[in-house]
């Protein structure tokens, strides 16, 4: 606060003030506060030679201001204080830098002449100082966020804010308001952030603003921006279906199912699992889509599943599970069973044979059903007959016979199994259906004589059926004609025991449905020869048992 005194007795003093109120590029606004005391001696009547102004020079002599402190009509007097004020601003010829600093001046209070003061006196130089000259920051701006809606990140990105001079810029704070609670999430110098959003509930509403840290404090804002929300889940798919509940290994399973839609129209697609875990095993990317199909290949044969279904969007979100379908057995197609007798190519004589077959081993879950059909040259086709038993064990025999007569000739038999969904591959078999004719067909007549043909007939009939149902033949002894004689009972026995093979083979075999029973007549031995009525009996019965298997 420079102040100046006159040399005169009256003490008239100037005292000024220089306060710094704007700063500016290359700029400086001031306020000068003077204040004027006069001594005893001094007064300045209402006369324009007693006006005073002040005038501010630069100390290179360039006038920096002037502002009238005593104008004509103002009269002062002795022992008086007169105050006042007025602002200047120095421009970029006095303030070359926009750092603090100051500058040389001097006052005087006439404009031509000497420097004086008041009224006489001589102002010393005195200087005035400026300070930094710093400007404000513009806000960051374009601050975008999405993606909208958002499932687990929210990517936050904005144009810089500008620094101003001497003004820079040390960070960026964003913020975020949910249900119009505000959090800070990011502070740094980075003009984009992503942030983790899977905290927030989903179908909140989020917006965002920035704000640059300055220097100064200014702290320019963005303002908020616009709204996003968290995605929301697809809905539920319902009323999941499967076409069938069987199905073999490598084929495809379609699991049908109601689509209900997304709530915020991005749905993208559909995946399957199972009740064993929720590893996906089947998926269908169409917004549109009604069915998603499963490939089980590679499938374990036997396995029993039940399918669920669940939407996903395109940000990556999973609906719930729907609920399950029906249960499906992995199924695959039975073995064939076997044909075992009749042999391939063997020959019989019932025109209903005895088939004795086997079922094939269990391979999987279904409940599995044989199916045997004849075949001769009179059918076209095969007819098929299931359900001969239909709770078969593995490897469990049974016994076919044709509901009709077959032709004499070739029959062809085949046989699949089948588990009511797939059946095996057909076997065929085929043998030989004889016309049985004995000699002398009634031996009951009158006179009617035991010969050896009789026997040797039988003979070769017993062991062509041992033939046709696995069995060795039979070392019979030796009937001719004329030589031996026909009443021995072990030529009888040796038919009998021959032919019973044969029948426990059948009777055997399954559950006795089409088992055989004979109560063999034994002829008695009297002298050289059985009885001839029990022998021709005998004989009779073994006929009519031959025809019979």
């Amino acid at each position: 606060m420079p102040t100046f005194r006159s040399d005169s007795s009256a003490s008239t003093n100037l005292t000024v003030e220089f306060t710094q109120i704007g700063r500016g590029d290359h700029t400086a606004q001031y306020r000068c506060d003077w204040r004027v005391t006069t001594g005893s001696a001094t007064a300045n009547g209402k006369s324009p030679n007693n006006y005073r102004d002040l005038y501010l020079y630069w100390d290179t002599g360039v006038e920096l201001a002037k502002h009238r402190i005593k104008s004509t009509e103002d009269a002062w007097h002795s022992n008086s204080t007169y105050s006042g004020s007025f602002d200047f601003q120095v421009g970029s010829n006095v303030i070359a830098s926009n750092d603090p600093g100051s500058f040389g001046a001097y006052i005087r209070t006439n404009a031509t002449g000497t420097q004086s003061c008041i009224w006489t006196q001589y102002c010393t130089n005195f200087s005035i100082a400026y300070g930094e000259y710093w400007s404000k920051a513009s806000a960051p701006y374009n601050l975008s966020l999405g993606p909208n809606p958002f499932e687990n990140t929210v990517n936050f990105s904005w144009k810089p804010a500008t620094a101003g001079v001497n003004n820079a810029i040390l960070e960026y704070r964003l913020s975020i308001k949910i249900d119009e609670t505000e959090q800070q999430v990011y502070a740094g110098k980075a003009t984009s952030y992503a942030m983790n959003a899977s905290g927030i509930a989903r179908g909140k509403r989020l917006r965002a603003n920035v704000i640059a840290i300055t220097q100064r404090g200014d702290n320019p804002a963005h303002g908020w921006s616009n709204t996003i929300m968290r995605n929301n889940v697809p809905n539920t798919p319902t009323s999941p279906t499967l076409e069938r509940t069987s199905y073999i290994p490598g084929e495809t399973i379609r699991v049908h199912f109601a689509n209900t839609g997304d709530p915020n129209g991005n749905l993208a697609g559909f995946e399957a699992a199972t009740d064993v875990n929720t590893q996906v095993v089947g998926s269908n990317a169409s917004a549109s889509a009604t069915y998603v199909d499963v490939d089980t290949t590679g499938w374990e044969q036997g396995i029993k599943r039940k399918f669920r279904v669940r939407g996903y969007d395109a940000l990556g979100a999973r609906g719930n599970w729907s609920n399950y379908t029906a249960e499906v057995t992995l199924n695959t197609a039975p073995l064939p069973p076997s044909i075992e007798y009749p042999v391939k190519g063997s020959t019989v004589y019932n025109r209903r044979p005895r088939v004795l077959l086997k079922a094939a081993q269990t391979n999987d879950g279904p409940k599995h059903i044989l199916c045997v059909g004849e075949k001769s040259t009179q059918l076209d086709g095969p007819s098929f007959s299931c359900g001969i038993n239909d709770n078969l064990q593995g490897g469990q025999q049974v016994i076919y016979r044709p509901e009709q007569a077959q032709t004499v000739g070739s029959v062809t038999v085949q046989a699949k199994m089948d588990d009511s969904f797939l059946a095996s591959d057909v076997l065929s078999q085929n043998f030989q259906i004889a016309e049985l004719s004995f000699t002398d067909a009634d031996l009951s007549l009158p006179g009617m004589k035991i010969k050896a043909v009789h026997i040797t007939e039988l003979q070769s009939a017993v062991n062509i059926l041992r033939e046709a149902y696995g069995l060795e033949a039979v070392n019979f002894s030796s009937v001719l004609a004329g030589s031996t004689k026909i009443g021995n009972l072990a030529v009888i026995t040796e038919l009998q025991q021959g032919l019973q093979e044969v029948m426990e083979r059948i009777n055997g075999w399954d559950d006795g449905k089409f088992g055989l029973s004979i109560s063999w007549i034994s002829p008695a031995a009297s002298g050289d020869g059985a009885d001839r009525l029990k022998l021709r009996q005998a004989i009779e019965q073994l006929r009519a048992a031959v025809a019979e298997v």
